[in-house]
């Protein structure tokens, strides 16, 4: 388990961050910039395949579940941005 102090902050564009597989919960900064996006995704760590968007944030918006598979209720994701400062959200994945 990812202790949700260690935030992880959005990578620039065209790179990635990859979050340990044993992570279930993970702080992350709210995308101020009003052009700015920030996705996480979920993929296959066996083959790196299979990637499905869990959560997103951007223009100043706080995180929420991005459509999908982790959108359903019951899929464990969820988003919680009262718990951190006002600039971070808690996310279980």
């Amino acid at each position: 388990v990812v202790d949700a102090q260690t935030t992880y902050p959005c990578p620039a564009a065209g790179s990635s961050t990859s979050i340990p597989g044993s992570a279930t919960l993970i702080r992350v900064p709210v995308i101020s910039n009003p052009n700015g996006l920030c996705l996480l995704v979920r993929r296959d760590a066996a083959t790196g395949e299979r990637r499905a968007p869990v959560a997103r944030s951007y223009a100043g918006r706080g995180w929420e579940r991005s459509a999908g598979l982790f959108a359903r209720t019951g899929s464990g994701a969820a988003v919680d941005c009262s718990s951190g400062s006002a600039n971070e959200c808690d996310i279980t994945l």
